[in-house]
């Protein structure tokens, strides 16, 4: 887990993701992909069948993924979000 918050607004709606990274980690092969769940549910339900998550190669030059756009994009108060990597 990279961190944890819990929505205090009456409702978020996720137009985007943005993921950057300080640096680069120290992986030789495969990637990073990042996920973010709302109350332990992915936020990207589709992901067996066509992966949307942001994602990084291990060897990436680049470190931002501003493109993203989850499934689920309206958050409710109390929703509790998480980000994480798989």
């Amino acid at each position: 887990m990279i961190d944890r918050l819990t929505l205090t607004g009456d409702r978020l709606y996720v137009e985007r993701l943005v993921v950057d990274v300080p640096e680069l980690g120290a992986g030789t092969a495969g990637g990073t992909v990042f996920e973010v769940l709302q109350n332990g549910a992915t936020l990207y339900p589709s992901s067996a069948e066509d992966d949307q998550r942001p994602r990084f190669a291990f060897d990436a030059a680049e470190l931002a993924h501003t493109h993203g756009v989850p499934e689920i994009r309206e958050l409710r108060r109390g929703d509790e979000i998480t980000f994480a990597t798989v």
